[in-house]
């Protein structure tokens, strides 16, 4: 049978609003109680589940796959616990909790949860990237405008750039944390196009998710295929779209264009991958 789902209630904690936080929690739980804790997940990825739970003189201490909960104190507080590495599917997910035997001083071995967070355990960002820039782009209405290295099969070593100048490909790499920081890279800076290109080398022929961010608006192709397009003035942050594609067996090139108006220019990419299947190269090998 399964457990059965904790119930809603409101907490003893305010927002700004003057209106209580709702909290998750069981009502009489004794040892060996079990409940059940259901969240949506969007992507098939390894994440570290953050818990957060009320601590107080009625709580209890709860078992969960990959943790535990000690939730006894003699005032009311709030405690976090992080389950690592999980490897979680689209769509509901459920975790069970599992109440020990009550503390001696406590009054009782309920739980409370008040919030969770998911954030990816193993995010492997493509580091090494050719780079062509850079080209004009007076706004984003130029997104669309189609430069040489989207339209010819096999790339130019140069090409007439912004300003008239000659620009050709060369080879860069993210930082530590998987950004490419463009506005370091490229010069000018400013009201300009740059086109990137790199390689991932898949298995077999698979659906895949494509996670990106980037500062400013952004286009992608996969072999060639426009599969994304967003025309944002916005600042780089891992993750910030989702593009479904599909990948064949062997090496498959990605192409962005990353347009920036002014301020920060950049991009992070990389595809859910929590078996470590996909291998990235600036070139196929």
């Amino acid at each position: 049978m399964a457990a059965p789902r904790l119930a809603t209630s409101p907490s003893s904690y305010y927002n700004a609003a003057g209106a209580r936080y709702p909290a998750l929690r069981t009502d009489g739980a004794g040892a060996g109680t079990k409940v059940e804790f259901r969240f949506p997940v969007d992507v098939r990825d390894l994440y570290d589940v953050e818990i957060h739970f009320l601590k107080g003189p009625a709580a209890g201490n709860f078992r969960v796959p990959g943790g535990r909960i000690e939730g006894f104190a003699r005032e009311t507080g709030l405690g976090a616990i992080v389950l690592e590495n999980k490897l979680l599917e689209p769509g509901p997910n459920t975790l069970v909790f599992e109440a020990e035997a009550k503390d001696a001083p406590s009054a009782g071995s309920d739980l409370v949860l008040v919030g969770y967070a998911l954030k990816p355990a193993a995010r492997r960002f493509m580091a090494e990237w050719s780079l062509a820039a850079p080209f004009d782009a007076a706004d984003m209405d130029d997104l669309p405008t189609a430069y040489p290295p989207e339209t010819e099969a096999v790339p130019a070593k140069s090409y007439k750039g912004k300003g008239g100048a000659t620009v050709g490909w060369r080879t860069v790499r993210a930082d530590a944390a998987g950004y490419v920081r463009l506005d370091d890279l490229v010069k000018p800076n400013e009201q300009a196009i740059v086109y990137a290109a790199a390689y991932v080398l898949s298995p077999d022929e698979r659906a895949a998710t494509l996670l990106l961010g980037s500062d400013d608006g952004v286009r992608v192709w996969i072999n060639g295929e426009l599969v994304h397009t967003n025309p944002s003035y916005r600042a780089a942050e891992p993750d910030l779209d989702r593009v479904s594609v599909r990948l064949n067996k062997g090496w498959n090139k990605v192409l962005l264009k990353v347009l920036q108006g002014a301020g920060g220019w950049g991009y992070y990419v990389r595809f859910a991958d929590p078996e470590g299947d996909l291998r990235y190269a600036f070139k196929p090998e």
